[in-house]
């Protein structure tokens, strides 16, 4: 976990060189290519856009055209995040992208209740797998305890319920944060 970061940046760098140099030397700390090549070039050029997800707000700032953001965090921290999404950009000399995508879990049915009733052990069990395999370790300060009870992440996590409900959530959820894009964790 603590080389995570530095081995994601080192292999995007390897790839966006192998899309876009006929030949990539290049000794990063945890590997080392010699003369290496891709023989299949991308059409994108100079080589497909990177969108960066999950707590990565600084890195997908630097190295990515977008960043997706994380659908474990609270509203709070989303927020502090794009403050630091922002700020990394503008020092990057970058503009803020146009597309502006988030994970969502969802899940839609007749109700909240329902929906609840229905997602909740399968929630539940991944949640439970990320508490253990550590992910909350790299969330952000104060997002960072994914062993609370699944009630406790039902507050500002999930969108549950009817259609109607589904829509006035991400409504709401789009006005303060500003994505324009989602990605469905569960439906």
């Amino acid at each position: 976990m603590k080389e995570g970061g530095r081995r994601f940046e080192e292999n995007l760098e390897a790839a966006r060189r192998l899309w876009s140099e006929e030949s990539v030397n290049m000794k990063p700390f945890h590997f080392e290519l010699n003369d290496a090549y891709c023989p299949l070039k991308p059409l994108q050029k100079p080589h497909p856009f990177f969108w960066i997800g999950a707590n990565a707000d600084r890195r997908a700032a630097r190295m990515a055209v977008a960043w997706v953001i994380n659908p474990q965090n609270k509203i709070d921290t989303i927020l502090r995040q794009m403050g630091i999404y922002k700020r990394t950009l503008d020092k990057s000399k970058k503009l803020m992208p146009t597309d502006r995508a988030m994970m969502l879990e969802m899940f839609v049915a007749r109700s909240r209740s329902e929906a609840v009733l229905v997602a909740r052990p399968y929630l539940k069990a991944k949640y439970q797998a990320y508490h253990k395999w550590g992910q909350d370790k790299v969330a952000p300060r104060d997002d960072d305890d994914l062993g609370m009870s699944f009630d406790e992440l039902l507050n500002d996590q999930f969108i549950f319920g009817s259609a109607e409900e589904i829509a006035q959530q991400i409504f709401d959820s789009t006005k303060p944060i500003g994505f324009n894009l989602i990605f469905c964790g569960i439906q």
